[in-house]
């Protein structure tokens, strides 16, 4: 398997596995799909077995690490002069988004948002605070999520790092007119309306 199917041939086999596994736990949370079998085609050697470890591994963090949904996550408002810093995602779903993620086993939210805004932008966050709490079901289209969203100044120099593809920041005044992933534009359109 080089890719998620034909279409996509340079897609990793480990992005693979993880579309896989959230799949298959959509349709089985789900209930009564009519589901008998599931057939997934690898190609043998390395491939195979980087799809197993992945695949394992990742129904592992979901089940065991993360616990039952929703999950808890962070999302970041960073603001820099000349606008909110945003991140094109490597993973499904694709697109621009706020950065954040997942809030690990035993680290409070604050201390997540932190970590997060490090690993995919490479800023450090100033006058850190929360704004709101996000948690409407649908929000994220692999699981349920309930997020804290909190806004920052950005300090350092900018890069993407960790899932992020890329990394621009969006002027405001061209905000509204972006075309976000998840819930990010419902986000960002508050912060618009209470803060700018």
């Amino acid at each position: 398997m080089s890719g998620l199917d034909n279409r996509y041939p340079d897609f990793p086999v480990g992005g693979v596995a993880r579309i896989v596994a959230q799949e298959i736990r959509r349709i089985l949370k789900a209930g009564d799909s009519g589901l008998e079998h599931i057939v997934i085609n690898v190609d043998g050697g390395q491939n195979l077995e980087e799809y197993q470890d992945t695949f394992e591994g990742y129904i592992k963090h979901l089940e065991i690490d993360l616990g039952r949904e929703p999950y808890h996550t962070v999302d970041l408002i960073i603001e820099r002069p000349e606008g909110l810093v945003v991140i094109e995602r490597s993973n499904p779903p694709y697109g621009w988004a706020l950065p954040g993620g997942f809030i690990d086993p035993g680290e409070d939210a604050q201390t997540a948002a932190r970590r997060e805004a490090k690993e995919e932008t490479n800023l450090d966050l100033g006058g850190l605070r929360e704004f709101r709490v996000y948690d409407q079901p649908g929000r994220d289209p692999r699981f349920e999520t309930s997020t804290t969203v909190f806004i920052g100044t950005g300090m350092g120099d900018p890069r993407s790092g960790d899932d992020a593809q890329a990394l621009k920041i969006i002027a405001f005044h061209d905000l509204l007119g972006a075309d976000f992933a998840f819930d990010h534009g419902r986000i960002v359109s508050d912060y618009i309306a209470t803060e700018r």
